[in-house]
């Protein structure tokens, strides 16, 4: 499914039938029957509770371990959420988190090449449990104190 202003449709249908004659019927029906069932809307609900408690731990770990240390940014709901670094290399932590299976990545990935943002991370949380971001949040101060000492 996809919903795209009227100057891109023809371009989209174009591309589309050179992947694939047509869409599946039983496919597009079962779809429907979805979208209009209460299905998709308990499915979003439940998401979205289940993504609010991942940042309410997040946000608590952040405020007993790293409050006042990093700014942090955290959506109420949603799958990301971002550390900005003053004083610390991204790359450097990442790196070094990396040894001890912590996977994140640098925020510039998300930015164009040579576009002015600050240096951060960019976490993700979607398939952790409460108590590993707990954890997470120990290493990331460990690791910024750690850095921060060495600096200096």
């Amino acid at each position: 499914m996809v919903i795209l202003p009227r100057e891109l449709q023809d371009e989209f249908i174009t591309y589309k039938r050179s992947i694939d004659l047509n869409s599946p019927i039983l496919t597009q029906g079962a779809l429907e029957i979805y979208l209009q069932s209460s299905m998709y809307k308990f499915h979003v609900q439940r998401t979205k509770k289940y993504y609010k408690e991942k940042m309410d731990v997040l946000r608590d770990a952040f405020e007993q371990q790293l409050d006042g240390i990093l700014k942090c940014y955290i959506p109420t709901t949603g799958i990301y959420a971002c550390l900005e670094l003053n004083s610390v290399s991204a790359d450097v932590l990442v790196k070094r988190l990396s040894k001890n299976n912590v996977l994140l990545s640098s925020t510039n990935s998300s930015y164009i090449d040579g576009f002015p943002h600050p240096d951060g991370l960019r976490l993700c949380f979607c398939k952790t449990d409460d108590e590993d971001i707990r954890k997470t949040i120990m290493l990331i101060n460990q690791e910024v104190n750690y850095l921060r000492r060495k600096s200096k």
